[in-house]
This record gives C-alpha cells, structure tokens and sequence, in this order.
C-alpha cells in the first residue's frame, strides 16, 4: 500500500492475489515500476505455505522464502526452458520477470491453465496498447477471457519540486475535458538550488488495474488529473496520460 495506488485499486489487486490461478498482467513502458510492484505482491504472497518461483534476467532483490532464478546466472538456460524447469516444482506461483516472444508467452499461459498463479511483466507504451502487446506475444480472445484476471498498467512521473513549482491557470483545454473551472490552480516546474535546477524532486507511479469483464476505474488519466490538480504532478503531465 505504498506503492501509490488508490485503496479500489488495492482492493482490486488483494483480491487477485487470493486466487489460486490465473495471469496477472504487470504492464508499462521501462523503468515504469513493474519491478517494484512485482516484489510488493510476491511480499504479500509470501507464507510458508506457498511455494513461490520467480524468473529474472536480473535479480533485484533476494527474497527470503522464495525460490528465486536469476537468467544472467545462466546463460545457457533460456527462458522458455527455465519456466518448464521450474514447473517440476510443482510450485503455487510463479513469477516471470517480462514476457519477452512467443513461447515464453505460452509457457505462461500453460502454467496459468495448469491451475497456478503467474505474475508476468510485459512492456507496452500505456493503457490501450498492453492488449495489443498481449495479441502480439500470442494470446487469443478466448485465452485471455479464460485466464487473464488482471492487468496493472503503470505510469511513471515526476514529482515537482515544493519548494519551486509555480502555481498558474489550468489550460483551457485540460479545464474543458475534466469539467472544471478556468480559474482553478494548476503547477509548473521552475528550477531551484533544492533541486539542481530541474524542477522535480523524484517520482511516483499512477496506476490503472483493469479486471477481466469489469469496467476499470480509475484509469491512469483520472490518476495523473487528481495528482496534476494536487500541485504533485506538472500540468502536461495529463497530455502525455492521454
């Protein structure tokens, strides 16, 4: 519950994680923190009574309790392999650090109908396109109607500097689309000696977690709008959400 998520959003996600199977879908461009979200749902999963595997092309952070794979270890073991190797542990999840081509794609999806849980990453540009990024790893319709149970969009932005951000008048335009008033305060980055001069002081995630056959809210846009109106976020931070 620190990662920045809404409490529906938490909700939403504790609720899959009680699952027994099924996909769950961690999507967003790089460094977007998918990583960050995969270790603090692998934390919430972890008991003794759970057999947890992950897969990583890098291990970020060992975990105690679960089994973990880390690929740049070895090189001679490709993914699609190692998801089959792990399997013969009959484990309750397993983890995938990004499903990367087909057949590891398919290796995911034969784990998920086996009757475990799989969390998986997958790199997408936003929102819209993490279904098509789906379609072209080889997910059908039908597949993904039968075991997808979420998917957790990510969007990573900057948080402005307190101590420099200068407040002004919402955009027309921004002002029209979210039915607010044109007088309502809005912030910019300026630059301080606080901040090295660029305006931001570090980042925070928005998040959009989209369940099979309900409607998802909220999106990462109305995420991004109460961040922007808060003077947490830049004002174009809602045109790069859209």
């Amino acid at each position: 519950d620190k990662l920045g998520l809404q409490r529906t959003q938490l909700g939403l996600i504790r609720d899959v994680l009680q699952k027994q199977s099924g996909l769950i879908v961690l999507a967003g461009p790089r460094q977007s923190g998918k990583t960050t979200t995969l270790y603090s749902m692998l934390a919430e999963l972890n008991d003794p009574s759970r057999l947890i595997c992950t897969l990583e092309d890098s291990m970020s952070i060992p975990c105690e309790g679960i089994n973990q794979l880390s690929l740049s270890k070895h090189a001679k073991i490709d993914k699609k392999s190692a998801i089959d190797s792990v399997a013969r542990q009959s484990p309750d999840v397993i983890a995938i650090d990004k499903l990367d081509c087909p057949n590891v794609a398919r290796a995911a999806m034969h784990e998920a109908a086996m009757g475990r849980l799989v969390i998986a990453t997958i790199e997408c540009a936003d929102p819209a396109t993490a279904p098509v990024r789906l379609q072209q790893l080889g997910f059908g319709e039908q597949e993904l109607s039968e075991l997808l149970t979420a998917v957790i969009s990510h969007r990573k932005l900057n948080r402005l500097c307190r101590k420099c951000s200068k407040s002004h008048p919402i955009h027309p335009n921004d002002a029209e689309r979210l039915g607010l008033d044109l007088d309502m305060m809005v912030s910019s980055p300026r630059g301080c000696s606080s901040c090295r001069d660029s305006g931001f002081d570090g980042s925070l995630v928005a998040f959009e977690v989209s369940q099979a056959g309900q409607p998802c809210k909220p999106r990462i846009a109305d995420v991004v709008a109460s961040h922007m109106l808060s003077g947490t976020v830049a004002a174009d931070s809602l045109n790069e959400s859209r």
